[in-house]
């Protein structure tokens, strides 16, 4: 299990450098936190699993430079999401997304290529089900580049614009499917490299996912869902 706390990029062939940091719990699963994108190759027989509510999450795999198979994840979650004019990630002394960064390390690591990617996204919460209000911190703190970039929609008042002043009553909806898939297509992955086949609303209450927003405004407890990648040549022992 990896715990998505941060933005590291994590490998299963570097899992004995991260020391003290990997713990076993109390049914023999190992631990690791800070890690928004962790990768394994599927001759590692492994399932690598995280722990997460309305964010986004994809499933990747690709080829390595000799040809095997990598799998991996990366969580895409509101802090390491930024628009085109606030991008927070570095990628060859380009200003970079997280999923660009986050496939850039791990081809990087493997000798993959771009080219050999596949991407299906898991889930990703909807705009209608993601309403926020503002009142000690502003758009621009918790959705930076959003708002300029058409995904950050105030409902409430359509007609507001920048430097205007944020009525604490106005309800905004970040239209956050549309950012995680700009991240996406933004690192050059071709449309016929992304599926969202089966992709879930982890906060749709009504199909029993475990939404941590709607916990927060009192429709329900706050939790979490487990998700899991594994090879396609997995064999459980």
């Amino acid at each position: 299990m990896v715990g998505v706390t941060a933005d590291g990029v994590g490998f299963y062939d570097q899992l004995e450098s991260y020391g003290d940091a990997v713990k076993t719990n109390s049914v023999g699963i190992r631990e690791l936190p800070g890690y928004n994108a962790f990768f394994a190759k599927a001759s590692e027989n492994t399932v690598l699993g995280a722990r997460l509510a309305d964010c986004g999450f994809a499933a990747i795999e690709f080829k390595d430079g000799e040809g095997e198979d990598v799998v991996g994840f990366v969580h895409l979650t509101r802090p390491n999401l930024q628009g085109e004019t606030k991008l927070g990630f570095d990628v060859v002394g380009h200003s970079a997304g997280s999923f660009e960064y986050f496939v850039h390390e791990a081809l990087e690591h493997y000798g993959g290529n771009i080219s050999s990617v596949n991407v299906h996204l898991i889930a990703a919460i909807k705009g209608e089900n993601f309403h926020h209000t503002f009142n000690d911190k502003g758009p621009e703190e918790l959705f930076p580049g959003w708002f300029d970039q058409g995904l950050l929609l105030n409902k409430t008042n359509p007609n507001w614009k920048q430097g205007d002043a944020i009525d604490p009553n106005d309800v905004w909806q970040p239209q956050y499917r549309e950012m995680v898939r700009w991240q996406i297509m933004r690192s050059s992955i071709a449309p016929e490299q992304l599926s969202e086949e089966g992709m879930i609303d982890p906060a749709d209450l009504e199909l029993g996912h475990a939404s941590n927003h709607a916990g927060a405004h009192g429709k329900m407890p706050d939790a979490r869902d487990a998700y899991l990648v594994m090879p396609r040549s997995y064999h459980a022992t």
